[in-house]
């Protein structure tokens, strides 16, 4: 097996620092950063939850990512987006970290401009990545999808799962709180369900890891915390 000491192709550790584009695989999904262009891409799992970070976003920083933990970083808002300071990406254990080339990145931004040019060669994947994409991404061709079928597919598929989950009317009762004040103090109240659901960075016990506002509320924590999380927006 080759030592990752050994091969810059293949590393233990990112800091952000690193010039070039490499693929972050974790037990759940796959993560594309382009260290470049400062971007992250999240390519989910077939058991991973979709969220809002199920496309390309500007890289804010890396404040973890290292193979056999938990990656932690965080990536800019939209531009012209106020109510949004920043996103938190939490993965599930990372498995590999490799060093790609921008033929290698499956439908993202700036990736499949391939897809106009019939006579392109398609992405370098290996046969395990095609097969992958083939039966999950949820797409008829994901080597020739845009970066806008792929928002369109995640909006789709968020707004399926959200459907699943909590109601608001259920998570004001939870915190005690009134239902219309809630619905009016959150940006996109449809989606308080997955958000119900997803590990926040701000929802920690001491140097524990980050917990879901489920979670928070059983261990005790204050709903306060929770409240701030749904109104400020400032999740995921």
């Amino acid at each position: 097996m080759t030592n990752p000491k050994n091969d810059p192709d293949h590393v233990n550790e990112l800091t952000g620092k690193e010039r070039g584009i490499w693929r972050i695989s974790t037990l759940d999904s796959i993560y594309y950063f382009d260290l470049d262009l400062g971007t992250v891409t999240r390519v989910r799992g077939v058991n991973a939850p979709p969220t809002v970070n199920d496309r390309t976003r500007p890289l804010r920083a890396i404040e973890t990512l290292t193979v056999g933990h938990q990656g932690r970083w965080t990536m800019l808002p939209d531009e012209g987006d106020d109510n949004m300071d920043f996103y938190w990406a939490s993965t599930s254990r990372v498995e590999q970290i490799d060093r790609i080339t921008r033929n290698q990145l499956p439908g993202a931004s700036g990736v499949n401009e391939n897809a106009k040019d019939p006579s392109a060669p398609e992405p370098d994947l290996s046969a395990r990545e095609r097969t992958f994409l083939t039966t999950h991404s949820g797409l008829s061709d994901p080597f020739e999808a845009t970066l806008e079928d792929y928002e369109r597919l995640t909006e789709e598929e968020l707004q399926r799962t959200a459907a699943t989950l909590m109601s608001v009317s259920e998570v004001a009762a939870l915190l005690s709180v009134d239902e219309d004040l809630l619905r009016e103090k959150m940006e996109n109240p449809d989606r308080v369900g997955l958000i119900m659901h997803t590990e926040q960075f701000d929802l920690r016990q001491s140097d524990g890891p980050p917990l879901t506002p489920l979670e928070w509320l059983a261990d005790g924590g204050d709903p306060k915390a929770v409240w701030d999380i749904l109104t400020e927006e400032i999740q995921w």
